[in-house]
């Protein structure tokens, strides 16, 4: 008995001496920045430890976001372009798709595929977009775990907001995936936005799951606001939640109403990959305290 309690002792040592080495080493991981195409469009490819984000050079947008094991949390497309709902299965999907509508005349600003901007390699880890007008810039600064995101703009008064739009965990399957805030605990709730049916609230920060995935993703925004923000999936199809393929909907500063940008002035987000579960309670009070720690002193 002693023998067998001392076995499994060694083993467990040894299983958190490694798990240790692992995550000691993904955080001395250099991060790398080059040159891509994807879509038959200049990108940014940036590996990091936990991540590889793929932003399109010509509008400052990501299309894709690529997570250890490979899957895309994006997939955004070229086609079907501006088909409503279809395009909810290509060329709709992106992140943060900052600017649209018509009061913008650089709309298409921060969503792949495009040709509003110019961008940069700043530094090791920073890629700067810059508008054609030269009114707004998003700088993305990379970390071995997350990225944030600043938002600047000369137009105080222009409306905007942050999205993300592509299939949680690289799959069309609302049955199986869930959604968490920092005022609301996981959940599986369908709604479905071809039905205008909307999860309306004020968060700060939200993360999205898969139940087949140790995996979630995270967005946060950095300052507190009156806004509100929004959650439904999109189907690409009249079928809305039953259709084959389509995405998520989250915007911070989307209004219930669909197409509602609420958000002025220069603002900042971080999203990332947080490696493990977050449908139940306890993994849901792990991650709250992580992501509560990330935001702000000041604005909490």
């Amino acid at each position: 008995m002693l023998a067998s309690h001392l076995a499994l002792f060694y083993s467990t040592l040894i299983f958190l001496l490694f798990a240790f080495m692992d995550t000691a080493a993904a955080q001395t991981q250099p991060i790398v920045i080059r040159e891509s195409i994807y879509q038959d469009r200049d990108h940014f490819v940036v590996e990091t430890s936990n991540a590889t984000y793929w932003l399109d050079q010509k509008s400052g947008g990501l299309s894709k976001l690529v997570d250890r094991e490979g899957i895309d949390w994006i997939q955004f497309r070229m086609k079907p372009w501006g088909k409503y709902p279809a395009s909810a299965s290509g060329a709709f999907r992106g992140l943060p798709n900052l600017l649209f509508g018509d009061k913008h005349a650089e709309s298409g600003f921060g969503h792949p595929g495009w040709d509003r901007a110019s961008s940069r390699q700043v530094d090791a880890t920073t890629i700067e977009s810059t508008s054609e007008s030269g009114h707004w810039q998003l700088r993305w600064s990379f970390g071995a775990s997350d990225v944030r995101l600043s938002v600047k703009t000369s137009l105080p008064d222009a409306r905007y907001w942050f999205l993300y739009e592509g299939p949680i965990a690289g799959r069309w399957s609302p049955n199986n995936q869930y959604f968490a805030s920092d005022t609301s605990k996981p959940s599986k709730a369908l709604y479905d936005y071809t039905a205008g049916e909307r999860n309306v609230g004020r968060w700060r920060w939200a993360y999205f799951g898969d139940r087949s995935k140790q995996r979630v993703l995270f967005v946060l925004h950095e300052q507190s606001d009156q806004h509100d923000d929004t959650f439904s999936f999109l189907g690409n199809s009249k079928e809305g939640i039953d259709s084959r393929d389509g995405m998520v909907v989250f915007g911070f500063g989307r209004g219930p109403k669909g197409i509602e940008p609420l958000l002025r002035g220069s603002q900042s987000f971080r999203l990332g990959f947080l490696e493990q579960r977050g449908d139940d309670v306890q993994s849901y009070n792990t991650i709250t305290k992580q992501l509560n720690a990330q935001l702000p002193s000041n604005s909490k």
